[in-house]
């Protein structure tokens, strides 16, 4: 090192030497005194030009040791650091990033960032690098990406655009990159404890439902039994037979919708056909027109000239029409009007069910497609219920890639709707 400095010295003075010598002049005459006075002079500018030198040598290590470590809290920062071109290609990244990604850094460095998302996020990785770029504000994206081994990490990336190293018309951006797979994972964990707490919370109140459902009949059975074995009482055998049929239909019909959301959750039950929803609607109606007009209410079927075709069950779809049908009777004091209306728009099929009952108050309208929920208002209005019967019609429409969605006014009614994918008619041949 001393040798290569000695060289740059005899190189430096070289060509002073050879700049004195282009701007040689005549030396002018001095005296003796001024020529020591010249002497000290250059001495002085000597020492100083050391002195000077020194000192620059001083910053040049100072400014070393310091970009030496802001270098090291770059590398080693607990976020990744990275610089993308226009294009999204990756053109620096630290080693906080290389660890994350789990690649060498040739392997990442000159590839977009875009061949290290997974899935479908590639779209709004693209979306995100427009925004970064129009907004000039910091943006925030949360995304998957790979790593070497096959496995992935949730990262989240928080960017900046920035100019290139010349301050040309070239932009870049800087980014941060956090693993919040640790996070992703608490969330995830804390819905799964909230659904199966809201599943607790319905199991227990299926439990006193169901607890409910049963022991009534059952305790109306046990009467009938009793007063029919008491010796010497004049007991009305036909009317204690009737009472006990019925409530062994009610035992029934519990029952059987149990199995029926059973095998609804399996989709064992499915035979899917082309459906025409007038020929279908019309028929349900009429399977209950009789009992509508028993219980005082009035029937009103709205269908349009041209019949929606869909792809669909149409005895699971019957019985889901059936079951909204039984529950606007039920839940709809006398007299009252129940209207079935069917249309379309572009892409769906419509189905509703109106009636002018009771309605459902708004604390119950996120519960009524619970398995076995029961408001306070149909328990006032009518004890037969078991709570199964939405939640059957809610999976049927389901299996039929459809909604069912309803709005309802405590004291005016409710309006049942569902919406099924239309079959265009080239599907039909």
């Amino acid at each position: 090192m001393e040798a290569n400095q000695s060289d740059r010295f005899l190189a430096l003075r070289q060509r002073a030497e050879a700049l004195l010598h282009a701007r040689s002049r005549p030396v002018p005459d001095v005296s003796n005194d001024d020529f020591l006075h010249l002497l000290n002079e250059l001495e002085i500018y000597q020492i100083e030009l050391e002195l000077q030198n020194e000192e620059l040598r001083t910053a040049q290590h100072e400014l070393e040791q310091s970009r030496r470590q802001y270098r090291d809290l770059y590398e080693f920062a607990p976020v990744g650091y990275l610089m993308l071109d226009h294009d999204g290609v990756i053109t620096e990244i630290n080693l906080t990033g290389i660890s994350m990604l789990g690649r060498d850094r040739n392997r990442i460095l000159g590839r977009p960032l875009m061949h290290f998302v997974v899935g479908n996020d590639g779209g709004a990785l693209h979306r995100y690098r427009q925004q970064l770029f129009t907004a000039q504000t910091i943006q925030t994206i949360d995304l998957r990406l790979s790593q070497a081994d096959s496995t992935s990490f949730w990262a989240r990336l928080q960017g900046v655009p920035c100019d290139g190293p010349d301050n040309d018309d070239v932009q870049l951006c800087r980014i941060t990159m956090s693993d919040i797979s640790v996070h992703k994972q608490a969330a995830a964990d804390a819905l799964a404890l909230q659904l199966e707490q809201e599943k607790v919370e319905i199991l227990r109140r299926f439990i006193g439902d169901m607890s409910h459902d049963l022991k009534t009949p059952l305790t109306t059975l046990k009467t009938s039994v009793y007063l029919m074995q008491q010796p010497g009482e004049q007991i009305d055998l036909a009317h204690q037979l009737n009472i006990m049929q019925g409530q062994v239909a009610r035992l029934e019909k519990t029952l059987e919708g149990l199995l029926s959301m059973a095998r609804l959750d399996q989709r064992s039950e499915f035979e899917f056909e082309t459906v025409d929803l007038n020929l279908l609607v019309d028929r349900v109606c009429g399977e209950h027109r009789a009992l509508i007009g028993q219980m005082g209410h009035w029937l009103a079927l709205a269908l349009p000239p041209t019949a929606p075709h869909i792809r669909g069950d149409p005895e699971q779809l019957a019985r889901a029409f059936s079951n909204l049908i039984v529950n606007a009777i039920n839940y709809t004091t006398p007299p009252g009007t129940i209207t079935l209306r069917v249309h379309t728009d572009a892409e769906h099929a419509i189905i509703e069910v109106a009636d002018t009952g009771i309605g459902i108050d708004s604390a119950d309208l996120p519960h009524v497609f619970d398995r076995f929920f029961r408001g306070a208002n149909a328990r006032s209005l009518y004890q037969g219920g078991t709570g199964i019967g939405l939640a059957i019609t809610h999976k049927i429409i389901q299996a039929h890639q459809g909604q069912l969605e309803v709005d309802s006014t405590p004291g005016m009614g409710s309006v049942f709707a569902i919406r099924l994918p239309l079959q265009r008619p080239s599907a039909r041949r």
